[in-house]
């Protein structure tokens, strides 16, 4: 599952710091662990990488995505959460996880830039949404 993170007309976005996709831009996020809920798996991730912590969250839509790890191709259903934020905290990355963070003018962000193909449908379908 993925947060979408918004504040005062930006976005968040993280660049991935290990395979697959290293480099690349991706909404912040990670995988449910055995017995959580995406909600809860949500603010565990945000926690633990971000350092940040967060409360309302609102369900917008799913994408299915291929996810090649360890030379296994995974099929995954990604979940997106819009978060809106009133003030831009200040984070604390988990370098393993993350290389840096970014906050883009919605407007200008490409979908082509991001990582995966769940999040480029994701951020296409945010941008067409709040047009």
């Amino acid at each position: 599952m993925s947060a979408v993170v918004v504040c005062n007309g930006q976005m968040l976005l993280v660049e991935r710091a290990q395979q697959p996709s290293e480099g690349k831009l991706d909404f912040p996020g990670g995988f449910v662990d055995y017995d959580e809920s995406n909600e809860q798996a949500l603010k565990r991730e945000l926690l633990e990488e971000l350092q940040l912590p967060i409360g309302h969250m609102q369900y917008l839509f799913s994408y299915p995505n291929s996810y090649l790890y360890k030379d296994v191709l995974y099929s995954t259903l990604d979940s997106f959460f819009e978060i809106h934020l009133s003030t831009k905290p200040a984070l604390v990355l988990q370098q393993e996880e993350v290389s840096r963070y970014l906050w883009l003018d919605v407007s200008n962000v490409d979908s082509n830039q991001l990582a995966f193909v769940s999040g480029q449908h994701a951020m296409a379908a945010y941008l067409r949404n709040n047009e």
